[in-house]
């Protein structure tokens, strides 16, 4: 059931605050308002206490019980130095560790880049001292891989497969002749303007950037003068070139920055504002040697505002004030800083440039500052409307780049004089374009220029094979052979191992201490959240306010006392619009269930409790979807031995908890259908025994009887509901009206009841009569009320949905059955193959069952939470509720800590 809950306020002394903080961890009593956390800031020695157990888990041996950590209050409550001062030596060991296992995967990188190459016979270094040819390390995947080697043949180029062991990748080196030559093709027309040596494919890279470059800035000159308001001005003529572009860019920056400036003195000047009945220079106020003064604006008709006016030490002067704030000076001693701050609410600092003039003076010169910037903004503005006129002859304007750029590219287009340039001529555009060939000047002359081009073939390979993904590997330039090289690598790693090894030894002794670790990481946080909790402040001492369940106040009282210390404890009403959390007092039985309706949603605290219904139901429907004796036996055991044997807490309890109590249900649904590990065995009568396979009919309308059963019962609690909230009409109207109804029909249809038929329709008839009469009652008008009560009656169909609904239990439990049985078929055909039959038999058996109860566990544990949450809850809950959640420690590893009280 919800039990109430009431609003608390608890004042302390300020020296017993950590100790009442404390008391409330331990017994969990108390839930605080979200106004008394601070903001979560991480702590490094929670982290460090953390990595720690990190690292010794692995090596921890492995029993039963070894995680379940027991302590007493008053051992957890103390930490043990010893243990904290060890974290420092372990967290060592573990950087350790890493920086090992860095330098390995470094070493694992290098073996595998040559690995594939072990078998090369010329040392990598003397491969890069030849001259003549070049030769490429890289791979190639298997699919592009035969016609990659076609492909270097056709090149006359040598190469040699290295691995190909995997199937999906070639590792290729290839040799490629001797660089290609384009020599001595004769360029004219440059009038010898390019030094000898000029690389033309650099110039034209730089000639590229320029060019773009000045039409960005051309285009953003353009945007400038067109996006200005249309303004009449004397045109001056001009002449319209490169420097115009650059003249009206320097205009919009400086414009840019002045606006910058004038919203800057703006700013200041309305901090400055509140304050201009102050006399006394600010400069003055910053370099006192005792005083300090900050200015602040604080929320009028707040607790904040309060306390600074009662605030001992400070001495408060009020500048201004607006509808909603007050504009404040906070003096005080120097050396009372943090006693004086610590604790203000509701306040927010203004920050003022510490200077010689008083605020009024100061607001003159900012003010006059921004005119003189306006004024500045006015001629920019009349400057860059002169532009306007002459916006055509901008977008016109070209870059002196462009002319250079195109008499090389006329230059370039006029190498055709060689046949084998004629071969090669758009290719090679491609490579200028990509940055593969460089054009150099050998020779020059008065008329003409020898231009010497060198593509190499490796150059050209990257072209003409770049579809085969083909990916180059930079071999490192060893002069012993690879062999040599891999075996020095497999050393170093087996080197490293070993001092891994060591190092892992140090943490295995260690991890014999990994409980105290353990202990201190939950004794860290806990100590880290009591000083997230800010108490709020009255004149002389300080308090928390939350919620407490009614009937745990005594019990609080008591722990206060025994504690001694000294406390004020008032239950007060809860705020206009405040949600009053909702706590539960429900048996051992009951509880687990609870989970199911927090998943949806926790009730308000007004409604009535819907676990103890629900949790019923729940276990029903459950039981009757996995509905085999052998499941449920399995359940029982497993989930019984898993919370007993390993103790796992929240909602994984709470879960396991729920499939063990439904192992009973679903070995009684077993006996019903007769059903064990998906044979049918005899316990029942055949008269009693509900078989899924021959009798799906009679299944099929238990289960839609159980689904009006399981709707009246949550009709029932809206009856319930409605009484409680004073609305006896409506419970008339809404809730018994259709509960009349399903009960008539009901009656009417199950045969063997005297005058069955005669009882229904009358009991059916008197719920429709009271859906039309109530169901609009609300209606002043009788007219209108009985035509909406009328139209109430539709929602028959919205309940004959409903109860179809609850077919899904057969079709889960029928499905069930039919693989269980599948699996049993196919385990028995194995019989006939002798031994190894029997094995692939048991490995079905097994198999086979292993799944179909996963499935089913599933399929179980949402369906059946969907016929609660839709159907029943559907019919009377409102949820939407905050559940009580207590101020409490927080533990992670320690399992229980045992009060002295207990």
């Amino acid at each position: 059931m919800i039990i109430p809950v009431k609003k608390a306020q608890l004042f302390v002394f300020n020296n017993q605050k950590e100790a009442t903080l404390k008391l409330l961890q331990r017994h969990a009593f108390f839930m605080l308002t979200e106004n008394h956390q601070k903001p979560n800031v991480e702590n490094q020695r929670i982290k460090d206490a953390e990595r720690v157990i990190e690292l010794l888990k692995p090596h921890v041996k492995k029993s039963f019980g070894s995680d379940f950590i027991e302590i007493d209050q008053s051992s957890f409550d103390e930490i043990d130095e010893n243990v904290l001062s060890r974290i420092p030596l372990i967290l060592s060991i573990g950087d350790k560790i890493d920086a090992i296992n860095e330098k390995m995967n470094q070493v694992k990188a290098k073996m595998s880049l040559i690995k594939p190459y072990l078998n090369l016979d010329i040392p990598n270094q003397d491969i890069k001292k030849i001259k003549t040819i070049d030769t490429i390390f890289g791979s190639v995947d298997h699919k592009n891989g035969e016609e990659f080697i076609q492909t270097l043949e056709r090149f006359g180029s040598q190469y040699e497969v290295f691995d190909t062991v995997d199937k999906q990748t070639y590792f290729v080196v290839a040799t490629l002749k001797q660089r290609f030559f384009l020599n001595e093709l004769k360029l004219s027309g440059l009038n010898n303007e390019l030094p000898q040596g000029t690389d033309l494919l650099q110039k034209l890279d730089n000639l590229n950037s320029k060019i773009q470059k000045f039409e960005e800035q051309k285009k953003q000159a353009l945007q400038i003068i067109n996006q200005l308001a249309k303004k009449k001005v004397d045109s001056k003529e001009m002449t319209v070139n490169e420097s115009t572009i650059h003249n009206v860019l320097a205009l919009a920056n400086e414009r840019q920055s002045l606006r910058n400036d004038i919203a800057a003195f703006k700013q200041e000047i309305s901090q400055l504002k509140p304050f201009e009945s102050l006399t006394l220079s600010l400069k003055k106020l910053d370099t006192s040697e005792l005083l300090e003064t900050k200015f602040a604006k604080v929320r009028l008709k707040s607790k904040g505002y309060n306390n600074l006016k009662s605030k001992a030490g400070l001495s408060l002067t009020n500048f201004s004030e607006s509808k909603t704030h007050a504009y404040v000076g906070l003096t005080y001693l120097k050396d009372l800083r943090d006693q004086v701050l610590e604790g203000l609410t509701d306040i927010e600092f203004i920050e003022l440039e510490k200077v010689d003039l008083i605020p009024t003076e100061l607001i003159k010169q900012k003010e006059s500052s921004i005119q003189n910037a306006e004024a500045r903004l006015e001629e920019i503005l009349t400057a860059l409307n002169q532009f306007r006129a002459y916006a055509d002859e901008i977008s016109k304007v070209t870059s002196m780049h462009n002319v250079l750029k195109q008499e090389i590219l006329e230059i370039i287009s006029m190498m055709s004089h060689e046949e084998i340039f004629k071969a090669f001529k758009f290719k090679l555009m491609d490579l200028l374009q990509l940055g593969y060939i460089k054009l150099y000047v050998e020779n020059v002359t008065e008329d003409s220029l020898v231009v010497k081009t060198v593509l190499s073939q490796t150059d050209l390979l990257r072209i003409i094979l770049g579809d085969y993904r083909f990916n180059q590997i930079e071999m490192p330039n060893y002069a012993q052979k690879n062999q040599l090289i891999y075996q020095a690598y497999l050393n170093d790693s087996d080197q490293l191992a070993e001092e891994k090894a060591k190092l892992e030894l140090e943490l295995a002794n260690e991890s014999e201490n990994i409980a105290q670790y353990k202990i201190l990481y939950d004794q860290l946080v806990n100590k880290h959240n009591l000083n997230q909790i800010s108490y709020a402040q009255t004149t002389y001492t300080e308090y928390l306010e939350g919620w407490i369940i009614e009937s745990k106040v005594d019990a609080l009282k008591k722990s206060l006392d025994q504690a001694e210390i000294i406390y004020e404890l008032d239950l007060v009403e809860p705020e206009e619009g405040e949600v009053v959390p909702t706590a539960f007092k429900n048996n051992k039985l009951v509880q687990p269930f609870e989970s199911i309706t927090n998943t949806f949603s926790p009730p308000a605290s007004n409604e009535v409790d819907p676990n103890p219904s629900m949790s019923v139901w729940y276990w029903i429907i459950f039981g009757l979807m996995m509905g085999d004796i052998g499941y449920g036996l399995i359940m029982m055991i497993g989930c019984f031995l898993f919370l007993k044997l390993l103790k796992p807490k929240g909602g994984t309890k709470s879960l396991l908890t729920v499939f063990g109590f439904s192992g009973l249900s679903t070995v009684v649904a077993g006996i019903l259908y007769g059903s064990f590990f998906g044979y049918e065995i005899g316990i029942l009568p055949p008269e009693y025994t509900l078989s899924l396979m021959e009798k799906p009919l009679e299944m099929l309308i238990f289960c839609l009887a159980l689904g009006v059963l399981h709707i009246i019962t949550g009709l029932v609690l809206k009856c319930i509901n409605l009484v409680r909230d004073g609305d006896i009409l409506g419970m008339l109207g809404d809730g018994l009206s259709w509960i009349l109804v399903l009960l008539g029909i009901g009656i009417a249809v199950i045969p063997g009841i005297p005058y069955g038929m005669t009882i229904g329709v009358v009991v059916a008839l008197t719920g429709a009569a009271l859906v039309v009469l109530f169901t609009a009652h609300a209606k002043k008008n009788v007219i209108t009320r009985t035509l909406f009560g009328i139209i109430g009656l539709y929602n028959a169909t919205s309940f004959l949905g409903d109860i179809l609904s609850y077919s899904r239990i057969l079709a889960l439990a029928l499905s069930g059955a039919v693989i269980g049985s599948t699996m049993n078929l196919l385990a028995e055909m194995m019989f006939p193959m002798g031994f190894m039959g029997y094995i692939f038999a048991g490995l079905i058996y097994i198999g086979g069952h292993i799944f179909n109860l996963a499935m089913n566990l599933l399929s179980a544990y949402v369906h059946a939470g969907r016929l609660q949450y839709l159907e029943f809850f559907g019919k009377f809950y409102n949820g939407g509720g905050i559940l009580f959640n207590p101020y409490q420690l927080n533990l992670k590893y320690v399992y229980s800590i045992k009060n002295k009280e207990n």
